[in-house]
């Protein structure tokens, strides 16, 4: 999996502790990854991940190479031109029946307009989004199945789902390799 989180702790410490087949890719800027280290190494994890340094829009990322990318707290402190980039160029690199998890606070629960006067003041575009501009984002990406849930936390905080859904090929898709 790959997680992609502006924190000091990664959201998938959690789940690898529950999951231990699991394999994390951590992408963060260069100098945030030995905090992000620290905190895997904390969780006695630091032999299920790695860590790639770079920034979201022009790191490396191998194609359909990801079962689950989480994107914890990063789409708001994107305007909406580069939140959509940043989900199309996430796609990417979603394998087939993967899915891309969406972490943030959504405009109108409680709590987003103190998140919405943070981002004002730190970022440069960032805004809390509505849940229909996530929506579109991961529908123009060609996701499937979007849906939302809303976590029990005090700061309303929402995971907005969506699937890479590939078709099946059929025989007839398939290349012929008689010679005519």
């Amino acid at each position: 999996m790959l997680d992609i989180s502006v924190s000091n702790e990664p959201w998938t410490i959690p789940y690898c502790q529950r999951h231990p087949r699991s394999h994390v890719t951590v992408l963060d800027l260069p100098d945030a990854l030995p905090t992000i280290r620290r905190a895997v190494s904390r969780a006695g994890l630091l032999h299920r991940y790695d860590f790639l340094p770079g920034d979201l829009f022009t790191a490396q990322l191998e194609p359909d190479a990801y079962n689950l990318i989480i994107v914890a707290h990063v789409c708001s402190m994107l305007g909406h031109a580069e939140g959509a980039a940043l989900i199309r160029r996430l796609t990417a690199a979603l394998a087939a029946d993967g899915v891309l998890a969406i972490i943030d606070t959504l405009a109108g629960a409680p709590g987003s307009a103190m998140q919405e006067l943070a981002l004002y003041l730190r970022t440069r575009a960032g805004t809390v989004h509505q849940p229909d501009t996530y929506r579109c984002w991961l529908t123009d990406a060609r996701l499937s199945g979007v849906s939302g849930m809303n976590l029990p936390l005090p700061l309303a905080i929402t995971v907005i789902t969506g699937s890479k859904i590939v078709p099946a090929k059929s025989a007839q898709d398939e290349p012929s390799t008689e010679e005519g």
